[in-house]
């Protein structure tokens, strides 16, 4: 793989400003064009299937309605996740993919690096510990490929004690205890929007994670940011900023 030392990008749910959020395409999409790293979320069907979805209600994605966490995966397998709010009918043919298909997607990308939220909805409907099973079981055979995240403080400690996957805690806000509790789970990165890091913030914070500043699009914003210590920029628009002469060099290139 081609890569130098220049920043990082995390493609967030893929290209996802062109292409339907957590679907394969719009990860494949961001693969293509670069991104080193891409970012998806995981929530667990009734009969306990990993699949990528954002929200756990399929309405504001797909062409369906209803609460993943209470729908098998059979009742789930039709829902188009093409975005119609935002995109239109251009991809009707997109479906919700299951965290087997990511893994699947991966062995084309053998060298790239997927970080896999784990949502809150689906840890508070079926427990840390059954949920962190149920997709450790799946991830496995790629698990130098993959760092678990999670805004769930608990089950990053839960990933941290039980298995050897690299973890990211997302803190929803920036203050003390939040970066103290930090400090103890000391995990390989630390996610933060940055319109909640005071703005008059200089640094940020060094210690023993690498900074994740999300949700960037534009490479003036994602500049002023890793000049304040943020190791990775989170974005929509991956291929956008990777066009940028400022970021040309962060792309990979199997």
């Amino acid at each position: 793989m081609s890569q130098n030392s220049g920043p990082k990008l995390v493609a967030h749910r893929g290209y996802s400003i062109r292409y339907p959020e957590n679907t394969l395409l719009s990860i494949n999409q961001a693969f293509l064009a670069g991104a080193c790293y891409v970012e998806c979320d995981v929530q667990l069907t009734l009969d306990g299937v990993p699949i990528l979805l954002h929200d756990v209600e399929l309405q504001r994605t797909t062409d369906q309605s209803g609460n993943v966490n209470e729908l098998n995966l059979a009742q789930i397998n039709n829902a188009s996740a093409h975005f119609a709010s935002k995109f239109g009918e251009q991809f009707n043919s997109e479906f919700v993919p299951t965290l087997m298909q990511l893994v699947s997607l991966m062995a084309q990308w053998p060298k790239r690096h997927v970080f896999v939220e784990i949502k809150r909805a689906t840890i508070r409907r079926f427990g840390r510990e059954s949920v962190l099973q149920k997709i450790v079981e799946v991830i496995q055979p790629i698990a130098d490929q993959i760092i678990l995240i999670s805004f769930d403080y608990e089950i990053m400690q839960l990933v941290r004690s039980s298995t050897t996957f690299q973890t990211g805690w997302v803190i929803e806000e920036w203050n003390s205890n939040n970066l103290e509790l930090a400090a103890q789970l000391q995990s390989d990165y630390m996610f933060v929007d940055y319109e909640c890091i005071p703005q008059q913030l200089e640094m940020l914070p060094v210690a023993g994670w690498h900074w994740v500043v999300y949700e960037i699009d534009d490479v003036k914003t994602a500049s002023l940011w890793l000049d304040k210590g943020a190791k990775f920029i989170e974005t929509n628009n991956v291929g956008g900023l990777l066009a940028a002469p400022e970021f040309k060099q962060s792309s990979c290139h199997d």
